[in-house]
């Protein structure tokens, strides 16, 4: 089994961010071992966290998950992330202040040999700017930079837009972190950061959560590949679960509607005999065009006698008058 690398926290940045009162541009440099965050409720320690795990993964809370949308009653299937609202730092900044826009994150880590710097907005989710250092030598990634959203409408046909999701700079980032700590794909960093590193408010972590336990044997005792494969298979199932109840619900809703038409209306009982007598009348039209039909075909039967009985009778003609 290759050796795998997790993300080691060196240093956090925030500036412009409204929330913290007086203006806060807080830096802080993390140490090796316990770092306690304290503070009453509502000053923003759920935030703060949140703005952590944000820098390093995005609002990713899961990774790709398959979903459904209908357009004109048309099934599309894409995958999607799973993913805190956009507008989650935005709705906490302070709306009389006119530096909103300009709120940052920067984070430092390092992930074994090599030291990231990314940057990201907090107004409008995107990567700004990423710095790496190995063997003392500084790398600024370049690459079209996209809000998150923009980033994941692209990401949900991952074929048809893989030429303008590869030139963008989340994209070289996230590649970046998975080759760094050896994870092929940078959703099981998410899946990682969020379900064993994190411990959220639920107080839910591996320890009693069989389906965490399940994927994280798989992330490491699996050939990356076979588990690439394994969760497609698990997204294609979930995806015609999904399918398959959506069409369940609109024949009960048909259903419904169609119980709901009662006899004892009368006009809903005269519907209901026109469309019965519709339905006897095509039935009797079927039944004469068959009629028709057959009638047809003894007519033709009938011509073909009755040319052969004209030529024979032309041929007899000729035979006298020989």
């Amino acid at each position: 089994m290759s050796e795998k690398h997790l993300p080691s926290l060196k240093k956090i940045e925030i500036k412009n961010f409204s929330l913290y009162p007086g203006d806060l541009n807080f830096t802080y440099d993390f140490i090796e071992g316990v770092n306690l965050i304290l503070g009453g409720n509502g000053v923003g320690k759920t935030t703060f966290l949140n703005i952590l795990k944000y820098a390093l993964v995005g609002l990713y809370k899961k990774g790709i998950d398959v979903k459904r949308r209908e357009v004109r009653g048309i099934e599309y299937r894409y995958e999607k992330r799973v993913n805190l609202p956009y507008n989650y730092f935005s709705n906490r900044m302070d709306t009389t202040v006119d530096y909103n826009e300009k709120a940052e994150v920067t984070l430092t880590f390092k992930i074994n040999k090599t030291t990231f710097e990314v940057v990201r907005n907090l107004y409008s989710p995107a990567v700004k700017k990423v710095t790496l250092c190995e063997a003392k030598k500084s790398v600024v990634l370049e690459g079209t930079i996209l809000n998150q959203n923009d980033f994941d409408s692209l990401f949900s046909d991952k074929q048809k837009n893989e030429n303008e999701l590869q030139n963008t700079l989340q994209w070289k980032y996230e590649e970046a972190v998975g080759k760094a700590s050896n994870h092929e794909f940078f959703d099981n960093i998410i899946f990682l950061v969020n379900d064993i590193l994190f411990f959220s408010e639920s107080r839910k972590t591996i320890m009693w959560d069989g389906d965490v336990q399940n994927k994280l044997s798989s992330k490491y005792f699996i050939d990356p590949k076979l588990d690439e494969k394994k969760e497609k298979a698990e997204l294609e199932g979930r995806y015609q679960d999904s399918f398959s109840r959506h069409k369940s619900e609109d024949i009960r809703a048909i259903k419904k509607i169609i119980d709901s038409i009662s006899d004892k209306d009368s006009k809903n009982k005269e519907f209901k005999d026109l469309i019965s007598d519709i339905e006897k009348q095509k039935k009797a039209v079927d039944s004469f065009f068959k009629e028709l039909e057959k009638i047809q075909i003894e007519r033709g039967q009938a011509e073909v006698k009755i040319n052969k009985i004209h030529s024979e009778k032309i041929c007899s003609t000729r035979n006298l008058k020989i």
